[in-house]
């Protein structure tokens, strides 16, 4: 990020708006590109925001030339993002040693509004913009988190689109084509003035992704405008569709599938994941002066998801309690897969692996879903002068509604690959049916006061949250279930900065973090499992510098504690794992010598450490160890009477997903003559699985397996290094610009997570491209 510490970006109610010059398309050229808003939702100045922040720059995107968000994520401290695609389609992003499935315990935004799922009922992530056309990151993980919510545990990202121009046309180009069929292809066109503007962005990406089968497609179309009503009132719109096509499934490996082949996918041909998603938005955006504005903000988002699968638990694993300590190591086909008589090619064994045709014989499951939200939300930001003190506010109120609706799908026959021959199933073939409603209002307010070199930032966040949910069936059987759940918090937020030299700045803070919890996966004929919000306290002290132009560095320390953090208990449940705590290091900066020297030539150096020595469980659940019959730990469990399978939530185990120690290191060298070429490592150390997978039982079955050792599931995942390079030459330091980057240079093995089983990480990439804009 260059120099990105201890800048910020653009205030904003819900968007505060922060001229950005587009440069020069050449030394000495008259003609310059067109000038553009970039608009954020963090304040510019740096004493707002008394917490470590990053910002990543369309240059800075450029510079690394991402196959995917997740290659430019990793790079900034703090972040752990578990692979699962080569497309970096599904997120997962864990900050400060938190999980990182689905990125549910971070608010992920784009354009101040956001962006998973369903923010309270379901805050998962499988959308995340395209990288193309990212014009910047924006990454808070201080107490400056309240003012966004509702998750406040970890931390928040805001992705900045495409801006409208203001100073005539504007049109941006790139594509890309690299190895095992990945292609890109993006297209911005727009002009504008002062009065206003339009813009068009058309993005397309695709390729044979990690394992065999598992192809993937993207578009998105999206449509900007904005348009001055007057001298203080500016009115901007916005509408997009995305749309994901991939053959990718969330069922991973059995130990001994792994062993043989990593980079398998049994029945890739036949499984599916498809997602559409509609965003609307409008601003009012009202300026009667210099130290006021408010914004008006309504959203509407509709996204459509469904996923089919033939396997739905890896290496024979199952988790019923007459099934435990059954595993294989070999994944088998879920409907037709019979554990007396197998038939051939359905799985269970190194003798009986899936076969092409039967699973193109065999049926599975299909879960769609429906997604909905909409709400309006209203934010000031004024200065005033208080006792005779500089003084900043923000306040704001939010209206929000979603609705959810879950549906499940089972059959043997081969038909069901179709959605609509699925639907058009009843009795015991439509598992579930299941309607989430939730209404939730939020305010918030935050005050800076500065008193010389010092600026103390207060505020408070206001969240109430109403929940229904309505279970028409539970597995397979039908129910009429109706649960409501009231939720109502006050998160206080409170941090100072201390300038104590010219770009130089020592911060602190604390805030109270909240998260909706995420419902469970499948639910049971009792409805679902109640599982309350997490609540943490977050602590940080750092400081940041720039002492001089070219160099720039931060280190924050951090501690947070869960009083009711949720943990992952089994495939797809949820439960309030008690507490936990997570201390630990972030340290980052970046030198270039161009600017320290005052030569043409730049040699710089870039890293990004994150140390987190503590991330632990500070209690130990009732139901922590897998019992066998009569409820008796370490019993053999021959039926369901009493048998349960523990969640492994003990008191000094380590968090699951959390390393240690990431790093990422980058060196680079920038030619006056248009050339830039980079050499880096991004290193993460070994990370331990989910909590339940730690207790499955180690029993050696009749197959010469347990659960522990053959499911996929157990046992930690490696610490891995892997090398990255680049080289860019834009001729005459013009318009157009070619490109090269190879990711997992030397293109190592490497597990890279065991949820839902074992997953390779990406084998080495390397992607070339030309990049043009006018």
């Amino acid at each position: 990020m260059r120099n990105s510490k201890g800048l910020m970006l653009a205030s904003a109610a819900l968007s505060l708006p922060a001229v950005a010059q587009a440069e020069s398309a050449a030394a000495g050229q008259e003609e310059a590109l067109t000038t553009i808003i970039v608009t954020g939702i963090v304040p510019d100045d740096s004493r707002l925001m008394p917490g470590s922040r990053d910002v990543v720059e369309r240059e800075d995107i450029e510079e690394r030339a991402p196959i995917s968000l997740r290659d430019q994520l990793i790079a900034i401290p703090g972040i752990n993002v578990v692979e699962e695609d080569a497309g970096g389609l599904a997120l997962n992003i864990g900050i400060r040693g938190l999980d990182p499935r689905r990125s549910s315990r971070i608010l992920l935004m784009e354009d101040g509004v956001p962006i998973a799922l369903a923010p309270y009922g379901d805050p998962a992530a499988h959308y995340a913009p395209p990288v193309e056309r990212i014009e910047r990151i924006e990454v808070v993980r201080g107490s400056g988190q309240i003012l966004y919510g509702p998750q406040t545990v970890g931390g928040m990202i805001n992705f900045v689109s495409t801006p409208v121009p203001t100073d005539g046309a504007m049109v941006r180009g790139e594509a890309r084509g690299g190895t095992r069929g990945l292609y890109g292809f993006q297209g911005a066109l727009g002009t504008g003035s002062e009065k206003g503007g339009v813009l068009i962005e058309a993005t397309a990406r695709g390729g044979d992704g990690i394992r065999d089968s598992h192809d993937f497609d993207i578009w998105e179309v999206l449509a900007k405008g904005r348009v001055m009503l007057g001298e203080t009132h500016e009115l901007r719109l916005r509408a997009s569709h995305y749309q994901e096509r991939s053959n990718i499934t969330e069922t991973m490996l059995g130990t001994l599938e792994y062993e043989a082949d990593p980079f398998q996918a049994p029945t890739g041909r036949f499984d599916r994941f498809e997602q559409d998603r509609t965003h609307l938005q409008a601003s009012h955006v009202w300026t009667p002066g210099d130290k006021v504005q408010l914004t008006t903000t309504g959203y509407w988002v509709r996204t459509f998801r469904a996923s089919f699968r033939q396997t739905d638990k890896p290496g024979g694993w199952d988790d019923a309690p007459d099934e435990r300590g059954l595993a294989t190591g070999w994944t088998v086909l879920d409907r037709c897969f019979d554990e007396d008589d197998p038939e051939p090619g359905t799985g269970g064994s190194a003798d009986n692996q899936i076969t092409p045709e039967a699973s193109a014989a065999c049926g599975g499951r299909w879960r769609p879903r429906r997604f909905h939200y909409y709400g309006i939300e209203s934010r000031l930001d004024a200065g005033h002068n208080l006792f005779g003190l500089e003084n900043t506010i923000t306040a704001g109120v939010r209206w929000h509604q979603e609705r959810v609706q879950r549906d499940q799908f089972r059959s043997s026959d081969p038909a069901i690959r179709s959605l609509d021959f699925a639907r058009s199933l009843t009795g015991s073939a439509h598992r579930e049916d299941a309607a989430i409603d939730v209404r939730a209002f939020s305010g918030y307010v935050q005050n800076s006061t500065t008193a010389g070199a010092v600026t103390i930032t207060g505020g408070l966040r206001f969240e109430h949250i109403e929940t229904t949910t309505l279970v028409r069936r539970a597995s397979s059987t039908a129910v009429d279930i109706t649960v409501d759940q009231t939720d109502t918090v006050l998160l206080p937020g409170l941090g100072a900065v201390w300038q104590v030299a010219t770009g130089t700045e020592i911060f602190g803070g604390v805030h109270a973090g909240f998260a909706p919890p995420r419902p469970s996966r499948d639910i049971g004929t009792e409805g679902p499992a109640p599982v309350a919000p997490e609540r943490s306290t977050n602590w940080e002290l750092g400081i940041r510098s720039q002492p001089r132009p070219g160099v720039s560095l931060e280190a924050t320390l951090f501690r947070t504690d869960f009083r009711e953090i949720v943990i992952s208990s089994a495939l797809g449940s949820f439960v309030n794992g008690g507490r936990t705590r997570q201390e630990g290091l972030e340290v980052a900066g970046r030198i270039d010598t161009g600017p320290l020297t005052g030569s043409d030539h730049n040699l710089w150096l870039q890293a990004a450490w994150t140390h987190v020595p503590t991330a632990r469980f500070g209690t130990t659940s009732d139901a922590a160890f897998s019992a066998g019959d009569g409820g008796v730990t370490g019993a053999p469990c021959d039926d369901d009477d009493g048998c349960f399978n523990g969640n492994g939530i003990i008191a000094g185990s380590r968090l699951p997903y959390a390393p240690r120690n990431t790093l990422s290191l980058t060196a680079g060298y920038q030619h006056p003559a248009g050339i830039e070429a980079r050499f880096g490592l991004d290193y993460r150390s070994s990370q331990q699985p989910d909590p339940f997978a730690r207790v499955l039982d180690t029993a050696i079955n009749a197959s010469g397996c347990s659960d522990a050792l053959c499911s996929g599931l157990a046992g930690a995942i490696p610490a891995v290094t892997l090398f990255n390079a680049g080289l860019s030459y834009t001729p005459d330091k013009g318009r157009v610009t070619f490109f090269a980057t190879a990711w997992n240079l030397f293109d190592k093995q490497y597990l890279a997570s065991r949820v839902d089983g074992m997953a390779a990480g990406r084998p080495r990439t390397i992607v070339g491209g030309v990049r043009m804009r006018f």
